[in-house]
């Protein structure tokens, strides 16, 4: 390249006599910059973008060019323009990885959708991406549930905030590729352990089915909404702290694939909100013998007050029962009853370095 930055290297491939007119080496500078580009030192980046260091010219954008069409190297800002290419639709709430990595995958998914395999295998492509493992089971072996299956996940991060986010990520994989006759669950397993006491209140209750609440109504329910609100009025100063302390739970006998369920929760002004949906499915008779359980960790009494809905919406309107209206009293969990780590310091003596608040459970959805 021509070392004088005021002449245009293209003007040497002129004929003899425009290559002294100064002019014109000026004048095909603005074309040299646009094709070549001006700087001696080419962009080191393997993908150009707006943000490079030095301005490249067209014919540097176009040697690396290949490197736009392949997921890993693409540009961020370039992913969803890719995932057109492959007729996928992103979610926001991925992560670029897990984006990048169904792009590169999910073709050879295309043939296996609406079956077992193609699910099982797509669900574990976005576990192992999202760095939550990769275990994933499919059970569609129901003798009186026809169309019915049972997707199980095992995630190896028991964090409640990743959990719901997983959840709703998994529920939505699955709906776009299940067949559309069929109807499932979903149960999320994380690790689980329990180390420390607690103090406990539990009341049975049942749920009847649609037509003994409300005999007169003619509408399909396809699923319901069973929500336990639990009011917490002692101590009389309840902060965030207290009601992170305590869990609320839906339980039915063990034997049953109800188990201990984790559901979606809600806190504040000094209540604790569950939620669980139940599908036609469960609905075909009673069931009886459904548990809501209380457990604390506070080291101080808690008391409240703990009530059951069940809610349903038809073409005929939005109708609400209430199966349980119960007060109750915990006792205080002494911190001699939390587990604590200790060690030793320089000199021998024990330090207790923190209290931790454990109640742990595997948990379904």
């Amino acid at each position: 390249m021509n070392t004088n930055k005021s002449i245009s290297t293209y003007q040497q491939y002129l004929p003899a006599i425009l290559q002294e007119q100064v002019f014109l080496g000026r004048f095909l500078l603005a074309f040299e910059k646009i094709l070549s580009g001006l700087y001696e030192t080419a962009s080191q980046e393997k993908v150009i973008t707006a943000q490079s260091e030095n301005v490249p010219g067209f014919e540097e954008v176009l040697e690396q060019i290949h490197l736009f069409f392949n997921p890993q190297e693409t540009p961020e800002e370039f992913v969803p323009w890719l995932a057109g290419w492959v007729a996928l639709s992103l979610r926001d709430d991925w992560d670029i990885e897990v984006k990048r990595a169904f792009i590169l995958e999910v073709v050879k998914f295309y043939r296996l959708r609406g079956t077992k395999e193609g699910l099982s295998e797509l669900l574990s492509l976005y576990l192992k991406n999202a760095k939550l493992g990769e275990k994933v089971e499919i059970f569609d072996n129901f003798t009186h549930f026809p169309h019915y299956f049972q997707v199980q996940l095992t995630l190896n991060d028991r964090d409640p905030i990743k959990y719901w986010q997983q959840a709703k990520i998994a529920q939505a994989i699955i709906e776009q590729e299940k067949p559309a006759q069929t109807f499932y669950s979903l149960k999320i397993l994380v690790p689980s352990m329990q180390l420390t006491m607690r103090s406990e209140f539990s009341e049975t209750f049942t749920v009847p089915k649609i037509q003994e609440l409300e005999p007169d109504t003619t509408a399909t329910v396809d699923q319901i909404e069973l929500t336990a609100i639990v009011e917490v009025t002692e101590p009389n100063q309840v902060t965030s702290d207290v009601l992170n302390k305590i869990t609320v739970r839906f339980k039915k006998d063990d034997t049953s694939d109800f188990h201990s369920l984790t559901p979606e929760t809600t806190t504040g002004n000094n209540q604790i909100r569950i939620k669980r949906i139940l599908y036609n499915y469960q609905l075909m008779e009673t069931i009886d013998g459904l548990t809501v359980t209380i457990k604390s960790l506070n080291n101080v009494a808690i008391v409240g007050k703990v009530t059951v809905e069940v809610s349903w919406d038809t073409n005929q309107g939005e109708s609400s029962h209430q199966l349980l209206a119960k007060d109750f009293i915990l006792q205080e969990v002494p911190t001699t009853n939390i587990l604590q780590i200790c060690y030793n310091n320089e000199v021998g003596i024990e330090i207790t370095r923190e209290i931790i608040p454990t109640i742990l459970g595997t948990n379904s959805i």
